[in-house]
This record gives structure tokens, C-alpha cells and sequence, in this order.
């Protein structure tokens, strides 16, 4: 899974992460997620680098940390540039099927 995020003036939104909630989820089920580099494209990982999502259908979410956050860091880590209103999976961006 992969696609691109843009802020609202076209520019890359680098450093945002996308996030796939299952939506029928169970215990110990991955959200995989993938944040958004200087091309302002991403590909999302479940448990490994590059793994993808599993089948299945997901709610997508988005926060863009106002501060860099490397991979080491909560990727929730500061403000979200958008004030969290794509942040809540009970209210998503959007609805996909993997």
C-alpha cells in the first residue's frame, strides 16, 4: 500500500504519517503506517520494513508531528500540524480495501 500526501498549498507533506486501523480488529493486530518523505510519497509496513498490510479493510489517518520525528520516536510525538482531524480512526480520512 502507498500513495502520497500533500499539504493544502500542493507542497509535500514530509514527516506525516499514514495510518491503516483494521477495522475488524483483534488482539495483537499490526495498524501499519508509513510516513511521508520529501516527495511527499509513502508506503505503509506492518511488522518489517517494506511488509505492506494485510488484506482486509482499514480506516486511514493522518498526523503530521510539528517537530521531525526520526523512526525511533513515537510517530504521534508533538503537535500535529493538523490539529488532530484526521487523527481519529472512528472518524477516518477514508475507508480502503487491501
Amino acid at each position: 500500500v502507498a500513495g502520497s500526501v500533500t499539504a493544502a498549498d500542493g507542497r509535500p507533506a514530509v514527516g506525516a504519517v499514514v495510518a491503516l486501523h483494521p477495522l475488524t480488529a483483534s488482539r495483537g493486530v499490526a495498524v501499519p503506517c508509513g510516513r511521508v518523505g520529501a516527495d511527499g510519497t509513502y508506503a505503509v509496513s506492518s511488522y518489517a520494513p517494506g511488509d505492506g498490510a494485510a488484506a482486509g479493510e482499514y480506516a486511514v489517518t493522518v498526523v503530521w508531528p510539528a517537530a521531525p520525528v526520526d523512526d525511533s520516536d513515537d510517530a504521534h510525538g508533538g503537535r500535529d500540524r493538523l490539529g488532530g482531524r484526521f487523527a481519529n480512526p472512528y472518524y477516518p480520512v477514508r475507508r480502503v480495501t487491501v
